[in-house]
């Protein structure tokens, strides 16, 4: 599990069930942890994460084969710098 959705849970529990509930023992307090957990697994809708789509990073074919070196001189040349 993540530590994000550990966090999330966390804060969940204490904001719903925990502040909102007054426990009388030790069953009482477990039969109603328990439904709400089945309530938070079960009954309610998972998030919607957003997608999202990170473009690949792709190099040119002759990037690969040649090392960046050749790379450097072609934007060197292109900006009118030689050595």
């Amino acid at each position: 599990m993540r530590a994000g959705s550990c966090v999330r849970f966390n804060g969940r529990i204490r904001a719903e069930l925990l502040n909102e509930s007054l426990f009388f023992g030790v069953a009482h307090a477990r039969t109603k942890i328990a439904v709400w957990i089945k309530d938070y697994n079960q009954r309610r809708p998972p998030p919607i994460r957003p997608v999202c789509a990170e473009r690949p990073i792709t190099r040119r074919r002759d990037d690969a084969t040649q090392g960046t070196s050749s790379a450097l001189q072609r934007h060197a040349e292109a900006m009118g710098i030689t050595s």
